[in-house]
């Protein structure tokens, strides 16, 4: 793979963490979106959970 990046002088790479939910702006929708699904959920009643 070094190679072939470096046969690219117009191939800029950035090497980013595994996981960086501050970097992906879709990461900040998602989240939205589950507490606002988790929201509207209705709760469970202790009797059902057995």
């Amino acid at each position: 793979m070094r190679r072939a990046i470096d046969s690219r002088p117009w191939l800029t790479v950035f090497y980013l963490p595994s996981y960086a939910p501050e970097l992906n702006p879709a990461e900040g929708v998602w989240s939205h979106l589950k507490r606002s699904l988790d929201n509207l959920a209705p709760p469970l009643s202790i009797n059902s959970a057995r």
